[in-house]
């Protein structure tokens, strides 16, 4: 029989430490802000660890490469290559971004039920006029110098996370005891490897898919490829939900034109998930080890729902690493 007279007795140790708790989840709920931007130059940091390493494995003038001249250069490269976009591709898919917007805000305004129209006429000219009223300038331009302000922070961060990366995994590593340091710093070192190889894998894959969807697109004769291609390639970063959402834009884009562009679009955008799937991101991603659907679906909820778009987003490296340090911490105390 159930004993019910036993007496539960709470040491004062255990409140504070439960106070503590508590207390540590408010604040890191209040900063998630801040710790956002740390793991995402931290993501940075780590996807840039082997560029970094290819360079140091240089000679400069018979001298070996120091860690400070190969992180600047690594990061002068990656945002050269940034600027030469924003400069190049960036003013097209704009251009053909805009006039998609005009004709799916046409498309829309003409849809009718019994009768009834839907939607208003609502061009993109209108939109960027309601857009420039006075009292949306000042928050559009506040919202804007938040974003740079964010990204060349972030590009800071990352940088200061570079040249000080052996130091830091040194610190953690002394953290624990002695006899665990090859452990950890294989266990380091896994982390590094599988999220080095997830984002350069995913930016591999989202710039396939955007390619391979512009070039169907285009040989088909369906309007705004580019800008239907670029969509596909940036929506790919979200598992599962990417596609699905990529395929029903160029899909309605299509339709708006014609029905049988309508097929087309969608046919294609089918097959170049199949091949997606089948063939590009098995051979892009062989190094990593990925999870079932289910897992990334609710990873990806559990994102979103604190983080918003930026949390669904990083939701599966946080997982993998997750996962990592779970099957090491397995192996650690078999």
């Amino acid at each position: 029989m159930l004993d019910f007279n036993k007496q539960i007795v709470i040491s004062i140790k255990t409140i504070l430490i439960t106070l503590g708790i508590l207390l540590a989840v408010y604040i890191s709920y209040e900063l998630r802000s801040v710790f956002e931007l740390v793991f995402i130059a931290l993501l940075l940091a780590i996807s840039m660890e082997s560029a970094v390493k290819s360079i140091m494995c240089m000679t400069l003038m018979n001298k070996p490469v120091s860690r400070g001249f190969a992180v600047l250069l690594s990061y002068f490269t990656l945002l050269l290559v940034v600027v030469l976009f924003f400069l190049t591709a960036a003013p097209m898919v704009v251009r053909e971004s805009q006039k998609l917007v005009n004709t799916f805000s046409f498309f829309l305004s003409n849809l009718e039920v019994n009768g009834e129209t839907l939607f208003e006429s609502l061009s993109f000219l209108d939109v960027l006029g309601q857009t420039l009223q006075p009292g949306n300038i000042t928050s559009l331009l506040t919202s804007s110098i938040s974003v740079v302000s964010r990204l060349v922070t972030l590009v800071v961060v990352s940088v200061y996370v570079s040249l000080d990366w052996p130091n830091l995994k040194d610190r953690f590593v002394r953290l624990f005891p002695s006899e665990k340091t090859k452990e950890l710093k294989e266990l380091l070192y896994s982390v590094e490897i599988h999220v080095g190889t997830w984002i350069k894998g995913q930016l591999t894959i989202m710039f396939a898919v955007g390619l391979l969807g512009f070039l169907g697109l285009t040989i088909a004769g369906v309007n705004y490829a580019l800008a239907l291609g670029f969509i596909s390639g940036m929506l790919e970063i979200v598992p599962i939900l990417g596609p699905f959402f990529s395929t029903v834009i160029a899909t309605g884009v299509g339709f708006s034109q014609s029905p049988t562009k309508g097929i087309i679009a969608f046919l294609i955008f089918l097959t170049i998930q199949q091949v997606e799937s089948n063939f590009i991101t098995p051979k892009v991603m062989q190094k990593f080890s990925g999870f079932s659907p289910l897992i990334i679906l609710i990873a990806l909820m559990i994102g979103h729902e604190f983080f918003g778009l930026s949390g669904a987003i990083l939701a599966i490296p946080v997982t993998m690493i997750i996962g990592i340090f779970y099957r090491r911490y397995i192996h650690l105390n078999k």
